[in-house]
């Protein structure tokens, strides 16, 4: 019995919460600004189109080689 008084005493009290993420979370959206560069994808005549791909993909459901993306630094 006084093993477990022990361990209650001793344990933390953050135990009790349900994740380590509970509190009150604030967010400065002034520091996160959207990119200024739009990403365009095209779905027409039933192939898929990225910006930089080199083909294009069937949306057929099934899944498809994507060709590599070239990635540019911005």
């Amino acid at each position: 019995m006084k093993t477990i008084l022990a361990l209650l005493l001793l344990s933390p009290i953050t135990s009790l919460a349900q994740s380590p993420f509970d509190g009150t979370w604030i967010i400065d959206t002034s520091t996160n600004q959207p990119s200024q560069k739009l990403t365009l994808y095209s779905l027409a005549n039933g192939q898929f189109r990225g910006p930089d791909w080199a083909a294009s993909v069937k949306p057929d459901g099934n899944d498809q080689k994507v060709p590599p993306v070239k990635l540019v630094a911005g």
